[in-house]
């Protein structure tokens, strides 16, 4: 940026923050300068009796004990850039934007609290990360924790903490604030169904112990915590969800919210917990077997059949409706994933490295389109391609077919294997085999499906689930371990 732009920005924020200090906008300066909510008697304070204009409470900031606290003298123009970018982003300064800065402050041009209210009001979603969204969420947390009349300084480190660019931790450090300001309200009419064939995992408020709480349709249940995992017994009774051991000991009793969500209260055993996700579990009846005795790594679909690829290369074509498996060619190498985008076929190979295009159903090869590390999951989207590269942490990779651009997209999936679009909305197979949601409307990521049908004690993967693609309105994944397909009966 030049000179003169500068200049102009500088102006256009002193215009801007001449203006009557908004809850948001004090809660976006707490955020930026302390990684916390705002207490409510600071930000009471600060809009209503200091009498200063937001550009007048930014400066003010810096001759506060909390701040020379965090910035003592000497601290450096670098390190308070790389603080607040993380403070209000989860993200490191981008190479670029840490030497403009740094030049900016040590030049004079810029102060600290411009520097800081041009940061806030330049946050954008592009491909550096979510920033508008991460800093909306936080400000979202903050104002509830104002409202919630708290004034603890150490709770409002903690509510904000969690905050990302994903809705649901919005939903849970909410939860945590309503545990804080004790707004706890439980189930008054606990009915079985709500809970039955149900993963649900809860943390404590301190991160010192999570626990993951499945309860069957059978009345059986599974539990781990911090002690290991132990099968266990459930049942409902004066509105509370009774658990023991197989042997009758007891374990816990559970309350929970009536509409058991992410982000709810759950109290076990007198503790309160908050719920940080939700999902249904595999169990009886809740899947559909297709035996065809293929060891498939990888699905697509062509709206009618199910495609196959399997580690010696042969693609297939599965007709659900007679049963019947079609060879349709050989790439001759190990295959990973696919997925089918009109007429053509993408196959990602780990011992290639590669993303290759084939004509389909006839199988001619016509490019390598990305050289990438063990390309574990294929999806597509318009004509967006998305891959996993494996040990990525939830990273896709984002392909665009027809400008061959290249993004990047955080899901903040454990680690994902597999990939299918539907409905504005990726669905993610992990390594564990559960599946998360990605929704595009409002970037939410949601744990939908919880492994416990599918394990093995294989080292070469840690459940045998290695395939997704969604046909029919319906999520079919391939287990490798026994060489079928299954139909898992969920609502999308």
């Amino acid at each position: 940026m030049k000179i003169k732009k500068v200049l102009l920005l500088v102006l256009f924020l002193n215009i801007l923050l001449i203006a009557k200090p908004t809850e948001e906008g004090v809660t976006k300066l707490y955020v930026a300068t302390f990684n916390r909510a705002p207490d409510q008697l600071g930000l009471e304070y600060w809009i209503n009796d200091s009498g200063l204009t937001l550009k007048e409470i930014a400066k003010s900031f810096f001759v506060q004990d909390e701040t020379k606290e965090k910035y003592p003298e000497g601290t450096t123009n670098k390190f308070f850039i790389q603080t607040v970018y993380k403070n209000l982003f989860n993200r490191d300064v981008d190479e670029d934007g840490l030497k403009y800065w740094e030049k900016e402050l040590s030049s004079g041009l810029i102060t600290k609290d411009i520097f800081l209210m041009a940061v806030i009001n330049g946050a954008k979603n592009n491909n550096d990360g979510n920033d508008k969204t991460t800093i909306d969420n936080k400000t979202k947390v903050g104002s509830y924790f104002v409202h919630s009349k708290l004034n603890n300084k150490d709770q409002a480190i903690r509510v904000i903490s969690d905050v990302t660019d994903n809705t649901y931790t919005v939903d849970y450090s909410k939860g945590i604030i309503d545990i804080y300001k004790g707004n706890i309200k439980f189930s008054e009419d606990l009915e079985e169904s709500k809970v039955e064939n149900k993963n649900l995992t809860v943390f404590d408020i301190d991160d010192k112990e999570k626990i993951v709480i499945e309860l069957y349709s059978d009345k059986t249940a599974m539990i781990k915590n911090n002690s290991g995992t132990k099968k266990a017994r459930w049942r409902i009774r004066a509105e509370v969800i009774s658990i023991t051991y197989i042997d009758n000991s007891f374990l816990y009793d559970i309350q929970i919210e009536d509409d058991l969500d992410i982000g709810d209260i759950v109290r076990i055993n007198g503790r309160n917990y908050v719920a940080e996700s939700i999902a249904d579990v595999l169990y009886d009846t809740n899947y559909e077997k297709y035996n065809i005795s293929i060891v498939s790594n990888a699905l697509a679909n062509d709206a009618e059949s199910i495609i196959l690829g399997d580690r010696y290369g042969q693609i297939y074509k599965y007709l659900i409706n007679t049963k019947k498996i079609i060879k349709l060619f050989n790439v001759n190498y190990y295959i990973n994933s696919i997925e089918l985008v009109n007429d053509i076929i993408y196959i990602g190979s780990m011992t290639e490295n590669s993303i290759n295009k084939y004509t389909y159903p006839e199988g001619e090869f016509i490019e390598t389109i990305e050289n990438i590390f063990f390309p574990d999951g294929l999806g597509a989207k318009n004509s967006i391609l998305y891959s996993v590269s494996n040990d990525k942490d939830g990273i896709l990779k984002l392909i665009d077919i027809k400008s061959q651009k290249r993004y990047y997209l955080n899901t903040t999936v454990p680690d994902p294997v597999g990939i299918a679009n539907y409905n504005n909305k990726l669905y993610i197979l992990d390594e564990s085999g559960d599946i998360y949601k990605y929704d595009f409307d409002n970037t939410n990521v949601s744990k939908i499906f919880t492994n416990t049908k599918f394990n093995t004690t294989s080292n070469e993967n840690a459940t045998g689930l290695e395939g997704i693609t969604i046909l029919n309105d319906k999520i079919w994944v391939s287990f490798i371990n026994d060489g079928n397909l299954y139909k898992l009966n969920l609502d999308l």
